[in-house]
């Protein structure tokens, strides 16, 4: 009773360290990963609906400095309010925009950003300034507005890196959970396995594994469900920037998703296991019982000695020895596949050493010896024996 409640308690905190390691370690190789952003941002610019999506968000901050450059200048001549020149909706911007994108300094460039402005979130040293060289950019968006519309060309200004934004995860506590995270993943998973393994040495075999298993198999198919459920919340809510959370996901998840399938398959074995091994445990160790009986059985019979003189042929002792081997304990029909460590050895009566006439001693009763004298002559009326008869000469 001990052993299973000790079992149960075992199990179920090695569950749930279990749970908190893997939520880390999935922190840790998503977005507690510094080396994921540049990740993160090459699926960005090589999907061209999200790489539009960021050039929708570049040609609103490109407008948006246009027109307060405008209005400045407005203002400095004495008018009262100034003309909107560009809209960040103009298609023609946004097209200079994305084709500015494809440039492969200013792709660098903005990957080098998200990767360090990451970095700094994670609290993690970055190997590269977080400023993006908006002076190539504009550059880059006025050489291509020069042959569709000049006057936007020639209107937009020099921009501040501040005034665009770029697509970037703003997650709390980043650098506190990463902290965590790298400091306590590997003693909580080594813990959890030494729950598992000490509650299964204590008891309820197949219902650890059954336990175990169902755990791994639930935080692999939780994962694999994650992804999908992500980007459909993105296509509901945010349409916007339904393609960027998809790329974003996808330069995340590769090492992931191949780690929650092999938890889930090893989930299913260890299912699968409970049910099939504990049988075939019990089976093997039941034939070598039954084996290991029949050696001691026929080794038994080798040293047992023939009934008694005067004794039937073929007669057999009634007690429960047999040459010294104990009797195994008689088990119903229904128990005899159920694990048992009981042995109830019947100790043999103790032999007096002397027995009467009649082969009786206490409480044993013992087969009578043939007497191979002669017959007993009753004695005479006075209570003496007859004299000794002379045999005929």
């Amino acid at each position: 009773m001990l052993g299973r409640t000790l079992s149960r308690l075992l199990s179920t905190l090695a569950i749930l360290a279990a749970s908190v390691a893997w939520i880390g370690w999935l922190y840790l190789h998503t977005a507690g990963d510094p080396t994921r952003s540049d990740k993160v941002a090459h699926a960005i610019l090589d999907d061209p609906r999200a790489r539009q999506e960021v050039a929708a968000d570049i040609a609103q901050g490109i407008a948006g400095a246009t027109n307060q450059a405008a209005t400045q200048a407005a203002r400095r001549a004495g008018q009262q309010q100034a003309t909107i020149l560009v809209s960040g909706d103009d298609p023609s911007l946004q097209r200079a925009v994305d084709a500015a994108l494809a440039d492969p300094r200013i792709a660098d460039n903005l990957i080098d950003a998200i990767s360090a402005e990451h970095a700094i979130a994670l609290g993690v040293k970055p190997a590269h300034p977080a400023v993006i060289d908006t002076t190539t950019l504009v550059a880059a968006v006025r050489f291509y507005l020069a042959g569709v519309d000049p006057a936007m060309a020639k209107a937009i200004p020099n921009v501040a890196s501040g005034q665009i934004k770029l697509p970037k995860a703003q997650i709390p506590l980043a650098r506190q959970a990463r902290t965590f995270a790298n400091r306590w993943v590997g003693w909580l998973s080594l813990g959890a396995l030494l729950g598992f393994v000490l509650a299964f040495l204590l008891g309820e075999r197949e219902r650890v594994l059954r336990r175990a298993g169902g755990w791994a198999l639930g935080a692999g198919l939780a994962w694999a469900a994650i992804p999908p459920l992500i980007t459909a919340a993105a296509d509901a809510w945010v349409k916007s920037q339904a393609a960027v959370v998809k790329a974003i996901v996808h330069g995340v998840t590769g090492t992931v998703t191949a780690t929650a399938t092999v938890l889930a398959v090893a989930g299913v074995g260890l299912i699968v296991l409970s049910f099939v091994g504990g049988r075939l445990v019990r089976g093997v160790g039941h034939g070598l019982a039954a084996a290991g009986g029949a050696a001691g059985a026929g080794a038994g019979a080798g040293v047992v000695a023939g009934p008694p003189l005067g004794s039937p042929s073929g007669a057999v002792p009634a007690a429960g020895w047999a040459g010294g081997s104990p009797s195994p304990v008689h088990r119903s029909p229904a128990d005899q596949f159920a694990p048992s460590d009981s042995w109830n050895p019947q100790a043999p009566p103790p032999d007096p050493g002397v027995y009467d006439r009649f082969g009786q001693s206490g409480h044993a009763r013992r087969q009578s010896v043939i007497s191979v004298g002669p017959q007993d002559t009753p004695p005479a009326d006075d209570g003496g024996w007859p004299p000794p008869v002379d045999p005929p000469a």
